[in-house]
């Protein structure tokens, strides 16, 4: 958006004119938030979306969501009394939203400038409790996130998107930036599965083993992530074959 279509929507949110546009920093999502001041001083926030603004950026096996989840999900926070930013203006089927601008002072700012931390910190916990406890006791199923679950899926995905970019992208380049021989990205990719099959293997029978010997089963409920870890990195190991074949004869979540 430009200075005029971000003036026209303030000004068509608040019915006041508008004057100096700012674009406001950070933001690890595919949105883009300005500050629009008006000429009497007070402010408001347009949320540029992006060309497909209901599709989420991580994995997910939820069909795309008839409303923008922001807007779900804050009408859900109104009405249980959690105090979020009010919806100036829908133009979502516009490509924006205009909403209240809370400033940009965060809770770390605020203990920047010397704000009481246990109050603050006490506050912001009793907060999170009762909201917990109002989802507990009244959950609501118009509310896209009780359709959302942290799953092996997701976990998966999350992994995966480590080895992309946490690996491949960062470490890969950084090895060559001192001086090192760059790796094909696939030699690195099987050297990153051996050793996801070997830790793996390590952490299930550890698992057990702090079971059975330290009297601790609380590790066991991570027995079949591990092991489904390593199933997907033998699956991408064709030279690997013979040892999945014989694993899989003695380990049932590998079959």
């Amino acid at each position: 958006m430009n200075d005029a279509q971000l003036q026209a929507a303030y000004t068509s949110a608040t019915g006041r004119p508008a004057g100096r546009v700012e674009r406001l920093p950070g933001g690890a999502g595919n949105r883009i938030y300005w500050r629009v001041h008006g000429l009497n001083g007070k402010t408001a926030v347009v949320m540029e979306l992006p060309p497909d603004p209901v599709k989420s950026e991580e994995a997910s096996k939820d069909h795309a969501p008839q409303e923008l989840p922001f807007i779900n999900v804050r009408r859900y926070l109104d009405r249980i009394g959690v105090r979020v930013p009010r919806l100036l203006l829908d133009a979502s089927a516009g490509g924006y939203l205009v909403i209240e601008d809370l400033t940009d002072r965060t809770l770390e700012q605020a203990l920047k400038e010397g704000a009481n931390r246990r109050k603050l910190y006490s506050k912001a916990i009793d907060r999170l409790a009762r909201l917990r406890a109002h989802a507990e006791r009244d959950p609501d199923r118009t509310c896209v996130a009780w359709t959302r679950a942290f799953d092996y899926d997701l976990y998966h995905w999350e992994f995966e998107h480590f080895i992309e970019y946490g690996l491949l992208a960062r470490y890969l380049k950084a090895f060559e930036a001192e001086g090192g021989e760059r790796p094909e990205a696939s030699d690195f990719v099987g050297f990153f599965d051996l050793l996801t099959v070997q830790r793996k293997l390590k952490d299930a029978g550890r698992f057990v083993f702090i079971d059975r010997v330290k009297k601790n089963p609380s590790f066991l409920v991570h027995i079949p992530s591990s092991l489904h870890y390593v199933r997907d990195a033998l699956k991408r190991r064709p030279e690997l074959r013979e040892v999945e074949e014989i694993l899989r004869k003695h380990v049932p979540e590998l079959a």
